[in-house]
């Protein structure tokens, strides 16, 4: 963990091996948010800040959580975000058309010992024989292909696009969801560097994008490594970026409910 400062404040151990594709702060709720994986289904993991301010790296023991939940309508949490009550999920694909943004809903009047029930309808959700909880998507889209990060705020959804030791994209809309399609209007994209993976907003709508290239094996690909946090200011975004027409829309999807039978 850092500060918007890049001040060291520390480290966290988790209970298992995780890829960790997305993390994501939910302010009101004080929880942040784990892409994670159970037994090789795509997952996410709440935290609470209370235990994060807590915890001490040198206990030698992994955090405690406080909900394991199991996505049974994604292969993969490559990436999420938080935005009101729900949850905003991306799956990485490089084949145009394969990637899907999906939406779920929790509902925090339901607070169990375990977990946090979401606000779908009973047929929405199950807990199999270890305790897990399943949960299917509220809603389901089509989402560019190559999608690493995701972020909202009252105005914007920010996206990511990036792989390999190419150019990167961040792609920003405004936004408005209905029932059948994820409208992005008002486009604008930035080059960046390549590897450009998680994006996060401040209070202030600064832009604070997150690369990979940083890490040895990739440093040695690419020129354009950046190993340091970085903002962006919103005027800055707009002063450098272009209009962007090629997705208007992202049509709805159905999901299939058989996991949950």
């Amino acid at each position: 963990m850092l500060d918007y400062e890049g001040h060291y404040i520390k480290t966290i151990a988790l209970g298992h091996k995780a890829h960790v594709g997305g993390l994501a702060y939910d302010k009101a709720h004080e929880t942040l948010w784990v892409a994670d994986s159970i037994n090789g289904q795509a997952a996410i993991t709440a935290l609470s800040l209370e235990k994060i301010e807590a915890y001490k790296i040198n206990s030698l023991e992994p955090i405690s959580t406080e909900a394991s939940i199991i996505l049974d309508t994604t292969a993969e949490v490559s990436t999420l975000a938080t935005y009101k009550n729900d949850i905003w999920i991306g799956y990485f694909s490089t084949q145009a058309g394969k990637g899907r943004i999906q939406i779920f809903t929790t509902d925090w009047t339901k607070k169990s010992a375990n977990y946090w029930v979401p606000s779908l309808d009973d047929q929405k959700f199950m807990t199999d024989k270890e305790g897990y909880v399943h949960i299917l998507s509220s809603l389901s889209f089509k989402a560019p292909d190559k999608i690493q990060g995701l972020a909202l705020d009252e105005d914007y959804l920010y996206i990511t696009q990036s792989f390999g030791n190419k150019n990167s994209k961040l792609l920003r809309y405004y936004l408005d969801v209905d029932d059948q399609k994820l409208h992005l209007t008002n486009g604008r994209v930035a080059t960046l560097p390549p590897y450009l993976e998680q994006v996060s907003l401040d209070k202030k709508g600064n832009i604070y994008p997150i690369f990979e290239s940083v890490t040895p094996k990739l440093r040695v690909k690419t020129n354009e490594f950046v190993d340091r946090l970085v903002s962006i200011k919103p005027e800055t975004f707009k002063k450098y970026s272009d209009d962007d027409f090629t997705i208007s829309s992202l049509s709805r999807f159905d999901v299939s409910e058989s996991s949950l039978n």
